[in-house]
């Protein structure tokens, strides 16, 4: 069994600007969010929920 991941502050990333980031929907109804200085840093989804649910 593994141990549980622990959180480090320490090694924690600075903050992300909220202009970095940008979402876009697609024609398909699918949902990317990407970064605008890493364009490799995306997600993409198919079904969205507010923030708010996922918590």
């Amino acid at each position: 069994m593994t141990p549980p991941l622990e959180d480090d502050a320490s090694e924690a990333s600075p903050p992300v600007p909220a202009d970095r980031c940008v979402d876009i929907e697609l024609e398909s109804g699918e949902l990317v969010i990407y970064d605008r200085e890493n364009h490799r840093a995306w997600i993409q989804s198919d079904d969205a929920v507010e923030l708010e649910a996922a918590a």
